[in-house]
C-alpha cells in the first residue's frame, strides 16, 4: 500500500517527513540497517529540495512560469506560503501507482519490486534533475583542502538501489528505492 502526505517545504518539516517515511518503512518490515540508509538518503534529498527548489535563481531565465535550473541558485530564508513537498512511500510493488519513471527504473534494474521500499518526493519548485548532476570531482582530495558541499546528491544516488526523476506539469518528481534487506 502506498501512503501519501503533504508537508510545508521548510527545513522544520524534516522531522515529520522522516517520522512518516521511517514509520512506513518499519511497518512494511524494512531491516534496521536499511532504515539507516533510507534515513540518510531521505534527509539529504529533502534538505536539498526545501533549500533550493523554491530558491531565487541567479542569472536564471526570464520565463517565471516555468523556471529552469539556473547555473547558480541562492537559497532563501523563507519559502512561499504555498510551497509544499508531497511524499509518497511504500512497497515498490505498487511503484506503477506512485511514479511511472520509477516503475521503469525498477524494471531495468532487474530487482524484484517486492525487495524494495520506495519513496517519491514531489515539489513544484525550480526544475532540477539530480540524475543529470555530474559526480563530484574532488573525492580524491585531502579533507583539509577539499571544497565543502556537492556530495549529497552523489551520496543519495550511490546508496539508492534505483532512482528516477521526471518533470511533469510544473512539478519535480524524484523517486528512489532502498533494498529491504
Amino acid at each position: 500500500m502506498v501512503r501519501r502526505r503533504r508537508f510545508p517545504a521548510k527545513l522544520e518539516s524534516l522531522p515529520e517527513v522522516r517520522d512518516f517515511v521511517l514509520g512506513e518503512a518499519s511497518r512494511v518490515g524494512l531491516s534496521d540497517a536499511r532504515i539507516i540508509v533510507l534515513e540518510l538518503v531521505l534527509e539529504e534529498l529533502v534538505v536539498n529540495i526545501v533549500s533550493y527548489a523554491y530558491a531565487c535563481p541567479v542569472n536564471g531565465p526570464d520565463n517565471a512560469s516555468e523556471p529552469a535550473c539556473a547555473p547558480m541558485v541562492v537559497p532563501v530564508e523563507q519559502t512561499p506560503n504555498d510551497a509544499h513537498l508531497d511524499v509518497q512511500c511504500g512497497s515498490c510493488a505498487d511503484a506503477q501507482k506512485m511514479h511511472a519513471p520509477m516503475a521503469d527504473a525498477i524494471a531495468r534494474s532487474g530487482i524484484e519490486p517486492a525487495d524494495l521500499f520506495c519513496v517519491v518526493l514531489e515539489d513544484s519548485g525550480i526544475a532540477f534533475d539530480p540524475l543529470a548532476a555530474s559526480p563530484p570531482n574532488h573525492l580524491d582530495e585531502d579533507l583539509e583542502t577539499r571544497q565543502c558541499g556537492g556530495l549529497g546528491i552523489h551520496f543519495a544516488k550511490e546508496r539508492s538501489a534505483v532512482m528516477a526523476y521526471e518533470r511533469d506539469g510544473g512539478k519535480n518528481r524524484l523517486g528512489f528505492g532502498i533494498l529491504r534487506q
